[in-house]
């Protein structure tokens, strides 16, 4: 299963680090869950760099913690 849970922007100011929160609604992933739904997610977020509203060549992906559900 891939979904995406939330996004968010974050405009550069000429910081050289950058935060933010990804809130994942309740009831996104199911409270234990019957088979075959059970098992452990990754989360996994992918970082952009727009320039003038245009996606560059510019990148980022950084795996999180593993969830265990059921």
């Amino acid at each position: 299963m891939e979904r995406l849970v939330d996004k968010a922007l974050q405009p550069l100011n000429g910081n050289t680090t950058y935060n933010d929160a990804i809130v994942v609604p309740a009831n996104t992933f199911p409270d234990n869950p019957a088979a075959p739904s059970p098992g452990v997610y990754k989360v996994i977020v992918v970082l952009l760099l727009r320039n003038n509203n245009l996606v560059t060549d510019v990148a980022a992906v950084a795996e999180g913690p593993l969830l265990r559900i059921g």
